[in-house]
């Protein structure tokens, strides 16, 4: 069985100071690049840190679903709330929770990536699930039915 070292800190994304050079061997942020609004300086620092080939997966709010809105009062299908080029951050609210979600575009992600010297090997933009559990999740709105919820990217670090 092989060992795994896991540590968690606290800090800006962008502020990976502490972590050696070349000694990550993998990388995961779930939702959480979408409160960041320079992602090439945060990719530039996981560049860094990440060891050669190593992969980073990253999911974040898909820019179409964040151009939707849903009220079930309203009617049975979601409306759209602002253009595909608007690049203004949304906030949000789900359970007691709020934050700020800045807005992504797919091509942005793929340029910045591409750019820190990463080389992207699958975009995805998966379907929600749908079981029991899943639809009560308050993450989940009506609207993920018609547009995709997120996307996914997975990159592997080029070069050293």
């Amino acid at each position: 069985m092989a060992e795994a070292r896991l540590e968690f800190h606290h800090s800006d994304l962008a502020d990976l100071a502490f972590v050696r050079a070349d000694s990550i061997d993998s990388a995961l942020a779930v939702y959480s690049l979408s409160a960041v609004g320079d992602l090439s300086r945060v990719f530039r620092q996981l560049h860094r840190v990440l060891k050669p080939e190593a992969p980073l997966v990253i999911s974040l709010p898909h820019p179409l679903s964040l151009m939707v809105d849903w009220d079930p009062a309203e009617g049975p299908t979601p409306w759209l709330t602002r253009t595909a080029w608007s690049t203004d951050a949304v906030t949000w609210m789900v359970a007691g929770d709020e934050g700020t979600a800045h807005i992504h575009q797919i091509s942005e992600v793929f340029t910045a990536l591409q750019r820190s010297n990463f080389r992207i090997d699958t975009l995805l933009e998966p379907a929600p699930v749908t079981t029991a559990e899943e639809s009560s999740s308050p993450h989940r709105i009506e609207s993920d039915r018609w547009v995709p919820p997120t996307v996914v990217f997975r990159a592997r670090k080029h070069g050293t």
